[in-house]
C-alpha cells in the first residue's frame, strides 16, 4: 500500500473544497473541511453525530487508540457546519446519507475515499491521497505554521516528535533546505 502524504499546498484545499461545493457535494466538502481543521481519522470524523456539531468545541474518544481528544471548532469549521446544518435530530450521523440516515448508519471509508480522491485529482493534487491525507495536511499546517512539533504530537497522539515529523511528511530534504538556509554570521 502506497503512504499517502499530506497536502502541501494549502491553496488547493480550498479549491477543492470549492469544486465539491460547485458538484453539489456539500456534505463531502464538509467533511473536507472538517478533515484538514480537526485532525481526527476518517473513522472518527465519519462517527461525528450532530450534538457534537453543536456546541464550541467536543470530545472525540478515538477508535483506533482508545484515547479521548478535546476539538474545537474553528471559524471554517463552523461555517462548514453551517452549510448542511438544518435541525438535524442530535443522535443523527452528520455523514450519512439519504439511504442511510433510517438506518443509523454512516457512510463508509471506501465512499469518502473515493470522492475526496476523485475531487483531489480535480484540483490538481498530485500527491498520494487517501482518507488519511486531511489528518496529515493538518498536522502539517499546524508545523508550518510554527507550532511547536511536541504540540502536534499530543493533538495527534503520536508516542514521539521523531514519529510526528515523519508523519507529516517532514523529510531529510527538507532539514537540509533549512539549515542552507540559515547561513548565520
Amino acid at each position: 500500500m502506497k503512504q499517502v502524504e499530506p497536502i502541501r499546498n494549502l491553496e488547493k484545499i480550498a479549491e477543492m473544497r470549492d469544486l465539491l461545493l460547485d458538484a453539489a457535494k456539500t456534505r463531502e466538502a464538509v467533511l473536507l473541511v472538517l478533515g484538514v481543521n480537526a485532525g481526527l481519522r476518517i473513522s472518527d470524523l465519519l462517527a461525528l453525530r450532530w450534538k457534537d456539531l453543536r456546541a464550541e468545541s467536543f470530545r472525540v474518544k478515538e477508535r483506533k487508540t482508545g484515547k479521548g481528544r478535546r476539538v474545537v471548532i474553528n471559524e471554517s469549521m463552523r461555517a462548514a457546519i453551517d452549510l448542511i446544518e438544518d435541525n438535524q435530530p442530535g443522535d443523527d450521523f452528520v455523514f450519512a446519507s439519504e439511504s442511510n440516515r433510517s438506518k443509523g448508519t454512516p457512510w463508509t471509508r471506501e465512499y469518502a475515499w473515493r470522492i475526496l480522491k476523485e475531487y483531489a485529482e480535480k484540483a490538481g493534487i498530485r500527491t498520494a491521497f487517501g482518507t488519511h491525507t486531511l489528518r496529515k495536511t493538518f498536522g502539517f499546517a499546524l508545523y508550518q505554521a510554527g507550532h511547536p512539533v511536541e504540540y502536534i504530537q499530543k493533538l495527534l497522539n503520536h508516542s514521539s516528535p521523531a514519529i510526528t515529523l515523519r508523519y507529516i511528511g517532514i523529510e531529510q530534504e527538507t532539514l537540509d533546505s533549512m539549515c542552507m538556509e540559515l547561513n548565520l554570521g
